[in-house]
């Protein structure tokens, strides 16, 4: 459990303030918005598959508080008012959360009611909070129902198989077609189609930019300079956050340019950075593949990138397994007060002179095509397609839909289509003239500067 364990931990530890105030801006009642932000970061981590990282749990708190908000009889228009004055949503992403409680028509705020939600937030966001009972209450019961929703999706799968087989038993041509006529994200790879079929898979061309590269390991010294791939390099922004008792939080965010100006379509790896503290690498993003996200180059960041507190850092990882490992016999009030200490120590970054680098395998050619077509239909999470098909959008396709079970809102879901379905939903005709042939290649931004002055918070 220590992954999933140390990202929750961190996620009530440096975000729970954010998430009740986040709650407060929905529904404009400080109590109400403390046992919403409970509930959210509880069901979050229930589901099957839980957040990779702390930003991830985050953001899909923020969506899940907003879906049972309007459950819960908050006025749809004001919380699609919320999702873009605070998470930038468009008509699309509001869509994709409130589905068919999105109010029509949806509501136009003003840069002025913007501004107003976005101080509230920042002012309420300053008040620490906890979580009720403790960081241990929230977390057993979290434990429990992920592990109930493991057991519930192998039944699942189960069951499907068990229905598939009993239909055939019956004969296959009694199986219900799926409703092509039904609206949704929709593929089409119909030989009468113009252009060439693609399918999505973009993790072989990942791996052809990693070609003989090496991400540098904690410890190891890193000082490259900016290199751009096809013209276009990475351009991180940094964003710090330091609130009463939770301490600071680096929030990174990508964006990409290029001497030419042009709209260039490319993916790449959201969370891939590199810090280096002296020159020295305190924190790196490794080479696992997590998906890859549709950018366009000089165009405004999309908000992706990822968070990092202290004890994300090398040594703070390295200390929270250490105090994981050490306690694992302790009563839950004794681990608690040492996860209390462990937080209190490593509510600072050391001091010294930090670099960030966005260093990140760039992909072009037909995926990057591909995922541009994606992203007109609305499809814009082209990460999660590639982690987990179950969570994103194209599970709204009817194609896919019929394969589905559990429910997408609660988190508790999960597919399971036929290979020739999968291939089908995944497939598309892109224009050979939107296709870019530019090689795989790693991208890395000019450094960001982080100056912690003082002595060392954490010795």
């Amino acid at each position: 459990m220590g992954t999933w364990h140390a990202t929750y931990t961190d996620l009530l530890r440096t975000r729970f303030s954010a998430l009740v105030a986040y709650g407060e801006a929905l529904t404009n009642d400080r109590a109400e918005a403390q046992a919403l932000a409970q509930e959210a970061s509880a069901a979050v981590f229930s589901r099957r598959r839980a957040p990779r990282d702390t930003q991830s749990a985050e953001l899909a708190a923020r969506e899940w508080m907003a879906s049972k908000a309007v459950a819960g009889g908050v006025a749809a228009d004001h919380v699609a008012t919320v999702l873009m004055a605070l998470d930038g949503r468009d008509e699309t992403g509001v869509k994709a959360i409130l589905k068919k409680a999105t109010p029509d028509p949806l509501p136009r705020p003003t840069h002025e009611t913007k501004d107003a939600i976005r101080i509230r937030f920042s002012e309420a966001a300053a008040v620490y909070s906890t979580p009720s009972g403790g960081i241990n209450t929230v977390m057993e019961p979290a434990r429990r129902q992920h592990q109930s929703a493991l057991f519930r999706a192998a039944g699942g799968t189960v069951a499907a198989v068990a229905a598939v087989a009993l239909a055939g038993w019956f004969g296959l041509s009694h199986l219900p077609k799926p409703n092509t006529e039904v609206q949704g994200p929709t593929a089409s790879a119909s030989p009468t189609a113009p252009g060439v079929a693609v399918r999505w898979d973009p993790e072989p061309a990942f791996r052809e930019a990693l070609t003989n590269f090496h991400y540098p390991l904690c410890g190891e010294e890193f000082a490259p300079v900016a290199k751009a791939v096809g013209g276009v390099t990475p351009v991180p922004a940094v964003h710090t956050t330091n609130l009463p008792q939770t301490g600071e939080i680096l929030e990174l965010s990508n964006a990409f340019t290029s001497g030419d100006g042009e709209a260039t379509a490319l993916l790449a790896a959201a969370r891939s950075y590199v810090i280096t503290k002296d020159d020295v690498v305190v924190f790196s993003g490794g080479t696992e593949f997590y998906g890859m996200n549709f950018y366009t180059a000089n165009a405004p960041s999309d908000g992706s990138g990822i968070s990092l507190s202290p004890i994300m850092m090398c040594d703070g990882q390295e200390a929270t397994s250490e105090l994981y490992d050490a306690t694992q016999d302790l009563s839950d009030a004794e681990q608690t007060a040492a996860q209390d200490e462990l937080f209190k120590k490593w509510s600072t970054f050391k001091a010294g002179t930090y670099k960030i680098y966005f260093v990140t395998p760039m992909v072009f050619g037909e995926q990057a095509a591909l995922a541009g077509s994606f992203a007109r239909d609305g499809v814009t999470d082209t990460a999660m397609i590639s982690l987990d098909i179950s969570y994103s959008s194209l599970t709204d396709d009817p194609r896919l839909a019929t394969y589905c079970f559990g429910e997408k809102v609660s988190g508790d879901i999960h597919c399971s289509p036929p290979a020739d379905v999968l291939a089908d939903v995944l497939t598309r005709r892109v224009d050979p003239a939107s296709v870019n042939n530019t090689q795989p290649g790693v991208g890395v931004s000019e450094p960001l500067e982080y100056v912690v002055p003082g002595r060392d918070a954490v010795e």
